[in-house]
C-alpha cells in the first residue's frame, strides 16, 4: 500500500512540475510576443527620427536587430513548449500529439503553513515512512519469536482412528472336538479408537538459537537506522522545499509589485525623452530590454512557486490544503 501511494505522489508531482513549466513557457511566449509587437511600434518611432532628420539610420537597424532576436526565443520557446506538452501527456498516459491548452493566470498564493506542523503531518503521511514504521514492527515481532526459542515447547495431541463395520469373525473349529473357539466382537460394529498425546522438546542448540536471536536484533536495528535516516531525509526535503516556496513568493511579489511597474515607467519615460529627442536609443532599447526580462522572470518565479509547492506536497504525502487540516 505504502509503495503504491508513493509511486501516486510521485506521478501528481511530476504531473504538477510539468504543468507549470509549460506555463512558464506560454506565459513567456505570451509577454514576447507583446514586446515584439512593442518594438515594431519603436522600429517606427525611429524611422520617423530618421526622416525628419534627427537620428541616424543606426537606431532603425539596432531596433530591427531586436525584433529578429525575438523571434528567434518565439521559435525557441514553441519548441519548449512541444517537448513539454508531450511529456505532460506521457505522464497522463495521452496520445502525445494531444492538445494541451494554455494554463489559465493565477494568483500568487499565500503560504500559512509553519514548518513544525508540516513535520507532524510528514510523521504520519510520509509513505515512505509508513512503510519503514511497519518493518520496524515486522521486526520487532521475529526478535520475540527468536527469544521464544529459549523456551521447551510442549505439544499435546489428540488422535482419532476411523473403523469401519465389518461382519463378525468366525475362528475355525478345533479339529478334535469341531467346536469354534470364543472370539472378540468388539470391532464388528465398527467402534473407533482415540487416543491423547503428549510431547515436549529442549532448547539445547543455544548457538544456533542465540545466532537467530542476534540476527533478528540486528535487523531491528537497521530498520530503526533506516527509519532515522528516512526521517532526515524527509525534514530537510520538506525545510528545503518550504524554503524556496516562500523565497520565490517573496521574488514574485516583488517583482509584480515593484520591479515591473519601476521598469515599465523607466520605458515610458525613455521612450517619450526619444521622441522628443532629448534622449539616446540605446537607452530606451535597454529599459525595453529589462522590462522585458523582469516581466518573464515574474513568471518563471511564479512556476519555480508551484513546482516548490509539488516537491513540498510529496515530501509531506499530503497537498497543503490536507496539511492545514487539524
Amino acid at each position: 500500500m505504502q509503495q503504491w501511494q508513493a509511486t501516486r505522489l510521485r506521478v501528481i508531482a511530476g504531473i504538477k512540475r510539468s504543468y507549470f513549466q509549460l506555463f512558464v513557457v506560454d506565459r513567456s511566449i505570451e509577454v514576447t510576443q507583446a514586446n515584439q509587437d512593442l518594438l515594431n511600434g519603436l522600429v517606427e518611432v525611429a524611422r520617423s527620427q530618421v526622416a525628419a532628420g534627427r537620428r541616424s539610420q543606426d537606431d532603425v537597424l539596432r531596433a530591427q536587430v531586436e525584433v529578429s532576436h525575438l523571434e528567434a526565443e518565439l521559435i525557441n520557446l514553441r519548441q519548449q513548449r512541444v517537448s513539454l506538452v508531450a511529456r505532460l501527456n506521457a505522464d497522463l498516459d495521452r496520445p502525445p500529439t494531444t492538445a494541451v491548452e494554455p494554463p489559465a493566470e493565477f494568483e500568487i498564493r499565500d503560504m500559512d503553513v509553519a514548518l513544525d506542523g508540516l513535520l507532524a503531518k510528514a510523521a504520519t503521511s510520509n509513505p515512505d515512512l509508513e512503510a519503514l514504521k511497519h518493518q520496524i514492527a515486522r521486526d520487532t515481532e521475529s526478535l520475540k519469536l527468536a527469544k521464544l526459542a529459549n523456551w521447551p515447547d510442549l505439544t499435546v495431541g489428540l488422535e482419532w482412528i476411523q473403523i469401519d463395520p465389518r461382519a463378525a469373525y468366525k475362528p475355525p473349529g478345533k479339529q478334535t472336538t469341531g467346536v469354534r473357539p470364543r472370539a472378540s466382537q468388539l470391532s464388528e460394529n465398527g467402534s473407533d479408537n482415540w487416543a491423547i498425546t503428549f510431547g515436549f522438546t529442549l532448547p539445547i542448540w543455544f548457538d544456533k538459537i542465540n545466532s537467530g536471536i542476534e540476527e533478528a536484533k540486528r535487523r531491528l536495528a537497521s530498520s530503526r537506522a533506516q527509519y532515522r535516516a528516512a526521517q532526515n531525509r524527509v525534514a530537510s526535503s520538506i525545510e528545503d522545499s518550504l524554503e524556496r516556496v516562500e523565497s520565490q513568493r517573496e521574488l514574485a511579489l516583488l517583482f509584480h509589485n515593484t520591479i515591473i511597474p519601476q521598469a515599465e515607467q523607466a520605458y515610458r519615460v525613455s521612450q517619450a525623452s526619444y521622441t522628443a529627442g532629448t534622449s539616446d536609443f540605446l537607452y530606451v532599447i535597454d529599459n525595453w530590454r529589462k522590462w522585458l526580462v523582469f516581466s518573464i522572470q515574474y513568471y518563471r518565479s511564479m512556476g519555480e512557486l508551484e513546482r516548490s509547492v509539488a516537491d513540498l506536497e510529496q515530501a509531506i504525502g499530503l497537498s497543503l490544503s490536507q496539511a492545514r487540516e487539524p
